[in-house]
């Protein structure tokens, strides 16, 4: 597994992206010279606007095709909730802190929206990031990509079996890899209840409440109609340590999803056990039982060592 962690978040952003329309900043925002959310605005398509020091403002995001990155030579941050509406259509975020006291922290019910390279935490407020939440009202999230992100330290403490990492709620075909996924209090990756053909591959997933689960719910309980989270595939994740339940899980609500697979994943430690089947709508195979032996958890290292049973797993 590739030292992509240390890498990333040990030291300053090295720029916008590689592979952007104009392989560099086409407008630049310094914290305390202007509205962040004028910026955004008036950004042009296929636009990079790089940002510089740390902006404590909500973002309503309602436009398309841009990138909202770093300056070179820093990492910036928004401390505030970042919304991605309906209306948002192929934005990327990249290489930036985002730190909310609210929950969800971010969440996007947008269309091909990409959050890649960045350090999303709230402080164990609520949840982190909400794909096509409210989407009954707010519309299903389509397309959208969480890759090589920190999501850590999210939910109340203690608790309340509601606040998770990425709680993927009204969604299809979202993708999520490559990610470290730690320390929140609830489900690392929750897929309730309308979470349709996720992708969740080479993420580690530790010491989360719970690893990862495929939900439903029935009409009337929070929702106008009956949904279950369906075609999923959770592979070559290191899912380990949950500190409440199960690694991998299910509970339906309402009706029973079904082609969710859990496969080729390393699966260690979680309080309860690894993966719990008794609840159906899923199937677990090739996954391997093994301590992932971390580089260095406690300072959140999570390479693998190269002695690791788990070394085709997890981020690459």
């Amino acid at each position: 597994m590739v030292a992509f962690a240390a890498a990333l978040f040990a030291g300053a952003c090295q720029g916008p992206d590689s592979g952007t329309a104009s392989g560099g900043c086409t407008a630049t925002l310094t914290a305390g010279h202007g509205s962040l959310d004028r910026f955004v605005r008036h950004l042009r398509r296929g636009g990079v606007g790089c940002l510089r020091g740390n902006f404590r403002t909500n973002l309503t995001i309602r436009r398309s095709r841009f990138q909202l990155t770093s300056a070179p030579g820093g990492q910036a941050s928004i401390v505030g909730t970042v919304y991605m509406a309906r209306t948002s259509n192929r934005v990327v975020l990249s290489r930036l802190v985002l730190r909310a006291s609210a929950s969800p922290s971010v969440r996007i019910n947008g269309t091909g929206i990409t959050i890649r390279r960045s350090d999303i935490s709230n402080d164990h407020t609520g949840i982190c990031v909400s794909i096509g939440g409210a989407f009954e009202r707010w519309g299903i999230a389509t397309g959208v990509a969480l890759v090589q992100n920190r999501i850590h330290d999210c939910g109340r403490i203690p608790p309340t079996n509601h606040d998770h990492g990425v709680y993927v709620e009204g969604s299809r075909n979202a993708v999520i890899k490559g990610n470290l996924i730690y320390d929140n209090a609830d489900r690392g990756v929750q897929l309730y209840p309308n979470a349709q053909g996720t992708l969740v591959t080479r993420n580690v997933i530790d010491g989360n409440g719970e690893g990862v689960i495929f939900s439903s719910e029935a009409a009337g309980v929070g929702y106008a109609h009956s949904y279950a989270s369906s075609d999923n595939l959770v592979t070559r994740n290191v899912i380990s340590n949950s500190a409440k339940r199960h690694n991998v899980e299910s509970w339906w609500g309402g009706p029973v999803g079904t082609g969710n697979v859990v496969r080729d994943n390393c699966i260690w430690n979680g309080l309860l056990g690894n993966v719990d089947l008794t609840g159906g709508g899923f199937v677990a195979v090739g996954n391997v039982v093994a301590e992932p032996k971390f580089v260095d958890r406690d300072a959140k290292d999570f390479r693998l060592q190269g002695d690791s049973a788990c070394a085709e797993m997890g981020p690459r």
